[in-house]
Order: C-alpha cells, then structure tokens, then sequence
C-alpha cells in the first residue's frame, strides 16, 4: 500500500498491484508536516504543530501519541518497526515509541543540518544493528548506528545536494533531484 495526503487534505492508499485508490476515514491531514509508514501499516503523521498521531488504515481510527507539540522542532524522520527516529534544528537524534510516544534521545548535537532520515528495516540490518541514512544539507549521504548514533560519511560531500525526495526499497536509496531526475544509490 502507497499512503499519500492528496490537495484535499485527505489520506488515501493506493494498492500497487491494481492502482486502486480508497480515501482513509475524513480526517484532515492538510496540516501534516511528515506522514510514514511502520511495518504493522499505522500511518503516523507530524502536524505543523509537532503533535504526532497515528492513524490506523483499516478503522480511519486517529490517535494522538504523546504529548501535544512535542515534534516541533524535527526536521527530518523515518521508522523502524515501531520506533520513530527523529532529529531537530537542536542537533539531537532521538527514538520515540509508536506506541506511547516515549521518546529516547540516542545522542546530541551532531545532527543540525540533517534534511533527510531513511530506513529500510528489511534489507539494511547487520550485527544486530539497524541503520539509519541521512542525507544532509550539503549533500553528504551518511550512515548512522540507531542505537548509539555513530555515524560515517558515505561517498563525496555534495553527492546529493540537490535531493528533494527519496525513499528506500529492497536496499536502495531513490532519490529525486530538483530537476526531476531519479537515482539509485
């Protein structure tokens, strides 16, 4: 399933195989900052407030995790399993529950300039370690321990300075340039 926010400001999911697209609930996620994805399917947004909800695809049922505005400050977030890795404009990663929206700080003050968090929980997990990729504001792409948050620089500085988008799938990142282009790295 594909989650996406249409102009509207409704949720709706596309099933890949047939295209076939069914509107979530009425919900109105216009003000929706982040929306992803966790491997049980619960759609967990970020609103421009930072309040978190999660949103159960099968019931439209919408919940608010944790306390209200606690996100404010993130710039950039992806999930593995049920777990949200964040990081803010102060430079801290952290870990926050899906469940109850506890939120752990793994490490602070070397993330300022993070654009990007991916995962991919299936494909990118050695020695017992998921990890995490961030693409930063000058373009670096790098690697990142989810639990103690050891980082390392992978390829050139600037390699991606022009992403836009991206995602990961089966061990790959995509990303989208500002000019439309598409790479697999």
């Amino acid at each position: 399933m594909l989650f996406a926010v249409d102009e509207s400001g409704a949720l709706d999911k596309t099933n890949l195989s047939s295209w076939q697209q069914q509107k979530v609930g009425n919900t109105d996620f216009s003000g929706s900052v982040f929306l992803f994805v966790s491997s049980n399917t619960s759609v967990f947004t970020i609103e421009k407030d930072g309040t978190l909800y999660r949103t159960n695809p099968a019931t439209a049922v919408t919940v608010q995790v944790g306390e209200a505005g606690e996100m404010a400050l993130v710039n950039a977030c992806t999930m593995i399993g049920n777990d949200i890795y964040t990081t803010d404009i102060l430079g801290d990663l952290f870990r926050t529950s899906g469940n109850t929206g506890r939120a752990d700080k793994i490490l602070e003050d070397d993330f300022y300039n993070t654009s990007f968090l991916f995962s991919d929980e299936k494909n990118w997990v050695s020695g017992g370690v998921r990890w995490l990729y961030s693409i930063e504001s000058d373009g670096s792409l790098y690697e990142i321990n989810s639990q103690d948050g050891a980082w390392e620089k992978m390829g050139m500085t600037g390699d991606l300075v022009n992403t836009i988008a991206g995602t990961v799938l089966n061990g790959k990142l995509y990303t989208v340039n500002s000019d439309g282009s598409l790479f697999e790295t």
